[in-house]
């Protein structure tokens, strides 16, 4: 069985195992998880919510910066106002406590 590269779960992989199980359905979810897609639509009655969670990969530097600005874009290209942000982060292989620190104060700051 071959290892996957530190990162995302390549795409057969993805569709395969991941896709197929999705839980409960809701007919509120206007658009759900598939390949190619960087957000999520969900209808509250008139309101539409674009939801996004992307993390950041091939790199080690930026990335709290990256995180915020990346997910904005995603919610931005669907029409939205980014308001929130999901953190959704992959650390660098040996990282510690000092690089979490790092990278939240760069979430932090772009978010604001």
């Amino acid at each position: 069985m071959a290892f996957f590269r530190t990162g995302k779960i390549p795409t057969k992989v993805l569709i395969r195992s991941v896709f197929r199980y999705k839980g409960a359905q809701d007919r509120s979810v206007i658009l759900g998880s598939s390949v190619g897609e960087d957000a999520a639509l969900v209808s509250f009655g008139k309101d539409v919510l674009v939801l996004t969670t992307d993390p950041v990969t091939g790199t080690a530097f930026d990335i709290g910066w990256l995180a915020v600005h990346v997910n904005a874009n995603d919610v931005a290209c669907r029409g939205a106002r980014p308001k929130w942000f999901l953190c959704d982060l992959l650390l660098p292989e040996k990282s510690n406590a000092a690089i979490v620190d790092k990278i939240m104060k760069q979430i932090d700051k772009a978010a604001k």
